[in-house]
């Protein structure tokens, strides 16, 4: 198997992109995340910005609203638009 230097770059990137916590359960109690705080979510992104009141963007994201709804693009190879939600937010 060969990688290029930009896989390598990728490979790089994904492994510091792990999650993380702040609170280490193998030397205190940790208090449990809130998580969804509903059984039913709904975004429709075809609303426009404001359905993404939930939702962070990841550094150098880019999101258009349109009639199909949000819109990312990725305009070199090194750009990976990423939205995650902000239910587990401090």
């Amino acid at each position: 198997m060969r990688f290029s230097a930009s896989s390598t770059l990728a490979l790089a990137a994904a492994a510091s992109a792990q999650t993380f916590t702040d609170c280490d359960p193998t030397k205190k109690s940790c208090p449990a995340d809130v998580g969804l705080p509903s059984s039913n979510f709904k975004s429709d992104f075809k609303t426009g910005e404001s359905a993404s009141d939930s939702w962070s963007a990841a550094a150098y994201t880019e999101i258009n609203y349109g009639n199909s709804g949000a819109e990312f693009s990725i305009a070199n190879k090194n750009q990976a638009p990423t939205i995650e939600t902000n239910f587990n937010s401090k």
